[in-house]
């Protein structure tokens, strides 16, 4: 998502905005809003930790559109949680990026 092509002057505003943003506004209240959901299996409660794993987005696709898509998906889910809400809306405020394939060291 950050290999975006952006020349060293408007880079700087897509890093300040969109990785600020995803941090402070996106990871921090979805990490604290999933550690208050309750948990059941074999009739046990649980809360479990935040968790965060690697996301791969379809190269095919705007990245930001999918980001929205999954965000929607979620407030539907939780029938409009404010929290949700919330990060929805810094969600769609990010700048939007073409993903594309990136290749490091044989890695993609």
């Amino acid at each position: 998502m950050w290999d975006s092509g952006f020349d060293r002057k408007t880079r700087p505003a897509l890093v300040t905005n969109n990785l600020q943003n995803i941090m402070l506004h996106v990871l921090t209240p979805l990490a604290n809003f999933l550690s208050t959901q309750t948990l059941t299996i074999k009739g046990k409660d649980f809360t479990p930790a935040p968790f965060f794993n690697f996301y791969k987005f379809d190269d095919t696709k705007n990245c930001h559109q999918q980001l929205k898509d999954k965000i929607a998906e979620a407030v539907e889910a939780f029938d409009g949680h404010e929290t949700l809400k919330k990060v929805q809306s810094v969600i769609d405020a990010l700048v939007a990026v073409q993903c594309r394939p990136v290749k490091r060291d044989g890695i993609n």
